[in-house]
């Protein structure tokens, strides 16, 4: 019996979870940064667990919230988190991150 498999056709799914997961841990990870903020309970359209994620194909746009350190510089903490963020996500879930925007929206005093 022989089987032609050129005509399989396989897909690989990552839940949102899995991509939340991954940011939470990365962002736990970077110095200067305490976790994901929780949003504000007001704001009609926030994500309900301060990450965002938008896919287009296996390309992936990130915007997350974070509560920083109150003596870690906001901006290069920020980057760090960027920057940490992405590799994450491309080294565990092999997508391709095109944007990490990260909001400061508490500081831990």
């Amino acid at each position: 019996m022989n089987i032609d498999s050129s005509n399989v056709k396989s897909s690989l799914y990552v839940s949102k979870s899995v991509i939340e997961r991954v940011v939470t841990d990365a962002v736990a990870q970077t110095d200067g940064a305490c976790s994901i903020a929780k949003p504000d309970k007001k704001r009609l359209f926030s994500s309900s667990n301060g990450i965002k994620t938008e896919l287009d194909g296996d390309v992936i746009y990130l915007t997350i919230s974070v509560k920083l350190d109150a003596d870690a510089p906001a901006i290069p903490t920020a980057e760090k988190i960027q920057s940490a963020v992405k590799s994450a996500v491309q080294n565990t879930l092999g997508l391709t991150v095109a944007r990490v925007d990260v909001n400061i929206a508490d500081v831990n005093v």
